[in-house]
């Protein structure tokens, strides 16, 4: 027995340190191992999401060049407040050319919207439906943007002219502070 002894010792002494060593060093680092298991998964999946990114980084370029294209082109559709007697000389003009004649054709006040103001324009005409179809065509054709509505014919009481045509034309306004502040935006949202 007094040989077995040591041995019983030493493996009583090994599993002891077993104990100790699993309780005090494994125990003790399973909590800052799931800590840094789970800030791998964070940045595993955040490395993920900017790969994603930056391989549609191109098609979002081109998606951002294209808006503003867009942008370029309404902008451009939209007058300023400067170039709204030419509109409104286009818009009589283009009546005479239609063969209608203008009974009420009265401005009025500006409504701020957006990044625009709509200029409201009430118009009376009389003339006959073919006309009437050609005028509305013909603003519908101008290279600004003008809107007929709230479109009411009747019968005219000129001899010549079959209806007498009632609406609202509206033209737009680009407003410069708040298109160059919205340019700004966008400019800015650009930069990296």
């Amino acid at each position: 027995m007094r040989k077995r002894l040591p041995t019983i010792i030493l493996i009583v002494v090994g599993i002891a340190l077993l104990v100790l060593f699993y309780k005090y060093g494994i125990m003790a680092n399973n909590a800052t191992i799931k800590d840094l298991k789970d800030k791998h998964a964070a940045y595993t999946d955040s490395v993920n999401t900017a790969r994603t990114v930056a391989e549609r980084l191109d098609e979002m370029k081109m998606r951002v060049r294209i808006a503003e294209l867009q942008w370029e082109k309404a902008t451009e559709m939209l007058p300023t407040a400067k170039e709204i007697p030419d509109l409104l000389t286009s818009i009589t003009q283009v009546g005479a050319k239609s063969n209608v004649s203008f009974r009420l054709f009265q401005p009025n006040p500006m409504r701020q919207e957006d990044i625009y103001k709509a200029l409201p324009i009430k118009v009376t005409i009389n003339s006959n439906y073919h006309d009437l179809g050609l005028f509305l065509t013909a603003i519908g054709s101008l290279p600004r943007i003008v809107n007929v509505s709230d479109l009411k014919i009747i019968k005219s009481s000129e001899e010549d002219k079959t209806i007498q045509s009632d609406f609202v034309a509206t033209t737009y306004v680009l407003s410069e502070e708040k298109a160059r502040v919205a340019t700004q935006q966008q400019r800015a949202r650009r930069r990296p």
